[in-house]
């Protein structure tokens, strides 16, 4: 929908493919979709819903792969992966090879990844069962699994759904929006 003249374009999907959740980079759309085996899988398509594709499939374990995001050049692709029971993992599926990198350790939940605008890092929030008020919170790492740092904020806070600010890259002048609710004071 362009927001100004309130005029629609629908995109079609290949049929039997339902979108859910997309997004666009270019002229590229990921998006997941539930498939035959009632497990939701990772798409690519063109804006004319042309040269739909497979991107990834969740394993034998696992039963969701969601919130696909692209990379600013539309070479890779975030995932949001249910690897195990409780653990939720980032995934970066490379497009050209179809290689995949888990940029996350066991036994954590993490996801809702996004990208900076050049590329060079991802931010998404972190929840470590083990350790929940020291190591939760929002964290950065390079698309290679490289650099994994957490971003510092104050404890007492649960921190979620973060974005980098169109344009601001990754550097030291990089910003990011996010929720954030104050704890409980037992939880503190």
């Amino acid at each position: 929908m362009d927001l100004d003249t309130r005029k629609k374009t629908r995109i079609e999907t290949p049929k039997g493919r339902h979108a859910t959740d997309p997004h666009m980079v270019g002229n590229q759309i990921v998006y997941p979709r539930h498939n035959e085996k009632g497990k939701f899988e990772i798409r690519i398509m063109r804006d004319d819903g042309s040269g739909d594709r497979l991107v990834s499939s969740p394993n034998a374990k696992s039963k969701v792969d969601a919130d696909p995001k692209l990379s600013p050049d539309g070479s890779k692709v975030a995932i949001f992966r249910n690897v195990e029971k409780n653990d939720w993992h980032i995934i970066v599926a490379d497009l050209k090879t179809g290689t995949e990198i888990d940029l996350s350790p066991p036994n954590v939940l993490e996801g809702v990844a996004e990208w900076s605008s050049d590329g060079k890092l991802l931010v998404f929030f972190h929840l470590n069962r083990e350790d929940v008020f020291n190591k939760s919170g929002l964290y950065t790492i390079r698309p290679d699994g490289s650099e994994r740092r957490k971003v510092p904020l104050p404890k007492g806070f649960w921190y979620s759904m973060p974005a980098f600010y169109p344009a601001s890259g990754s550097g030291m002048n990089a910003k990011i929006i996010f929720s954030v609710r104050k704890l409980p004071l037992s939880l503190r």
